[in-house]
């Protein structure tokens, strides 16, 4: 059990992932900082009390200093990211269609702590900008690497951005499955979308026969470190990251809450180690499979999920519903 009096002996701050626990002499209590905010946890009769272990867990100074990240670390880091649920409409809707998505996303609630972001076809942008509440973000579905040029059917990020749009996604399986994008290219449009200050939601994702095949680390750590390999330090908060087992987009079939989680957890692991502890820790990484209004809840309740790309469920009203998955 985490002795307080042993910690009060201690004249030093125990450094892990995305936080800093100190304890303060004169306050006696223990503190915790994360990203610029700092938090009081208890003090020794809080962290020794029967509803601290009840609830946390007792802890050791080595469990402390170990660089895991603990039970009542990651309650802290998760209220540090924000939710988020992004509705990818593909190539879907019309003028009609988006006038009565935006009525039922302005009837909503919304969960206020949820951030929201739409992503119709390349052609009603702007009017999707127009129609949708302005805390609604708006995303492309794709853009090129350029600027302007020669490229027949693409778009760029600054046009995105002269319609009023913050958000592209890229690398979304259907990209690179059906047009055939390959991991570099969507690194390069990573880079070149982050650089004109757009927001991206970079996708990630193993096709069934690859998890058949023991393969699903494989394939989302290659993917993923074309594009990290693309990002500065400075860049992160701009970015979310969409794991979308390919296997389940389209086909009625999820990964369970249990399947979900263990990647995203091994991705943010990962993160730590090829990245940093804090980006790992601070970065939303959204679940891309089949979701819908009767599995998000018990998708959104795990540690590592941060939040879903919705497919064909965001053109209806259920959408509402996953919005808002994390309400009690």
């Amino acid at each position: 059990m985490m002795s307080m009096s042993t910690f009060s002996r201690l004249q030093a701050s125990y450094v892990v992932p995305a936080s800093i626990f100190t304890w303060d002499f004169h306050q006696q209590t223990l503190l915790a900082e994360y990203q610029g905010r700092s938090l009081t946890l208890g003090g020794d009769a809080w962290c020794d009390s029967p509803g601290f272990t009840a609830k946390f867990g007792s802890y050791t100074l080595m469990e402390l200093s170990s660089g895991k990240i603990l039970d009542f670390q990651r309650d802290i880091i998760m209220t540090n990211r924000k939710f988020f649920v992004g509705g990818n409409w593909k190539m879907n809707g019309n003028k009609q269609s988006i006038d009565g998505i935006a009525d039922f996303l302005k009837t909503g609630p919304l969960d206020p702590n949820t951030e929201v972001v739409v992503s119709p076809p390349a052609c009603y942008l702007g009017y999707t900008r127009q129609k949708v509440d302005p805390k609604i973000g708006v995303a492309a579905q794709n853009c090129y690497k350029v600027s302007s040029g020669a490229f027949t059917g693409d778009i760029s990020a600054d046009m995105i951005k002269d319609l009023g749009c913050e958000w592209v996604i890229l690398g979304h399986s259907e990209r690179r499955n059906v047009f055939g994008e390959s991991d570099q290219l969507i690194g390069e449009k990573t880079k070149y979308a982050l650089s004109k200050g757009m927001k991206v939601i970079a996708c990630i994702g193993e096709k069934l026969e690859e998890r058949e095949a023991g393969k699903t680390e494989e394939v989302v750590f290659r993917q993923t470190q074309a594009i990290i390999e693309n990002i500065t330090a400075d860049q992160w908060p701009n970015v979310v990251l969409a794991y979308e087992p390919v296997w389940a987009i389209g086909t009625g079939k999820t990964a369970t809450p249990e399947q979900a989680q263990e990647v995203h957890e091994k991705l943010r692991a990962w993160l730590a180690e090829r990245v940093s502890k804090e980006v790992a820790a601070s970065v939303r990484i959204i679940y891309g499979g089949s979701v819908n209004a009767g599995n998000c809840k018990d998708l959104g309740a795990k540690p590592d999920i941060d939040g879903f790309l919705v497919g064909g469920a965001s053109l209806k009203p259920d959408f509402v519903q996953i919005v808002n998955a994390r309400q009690k």
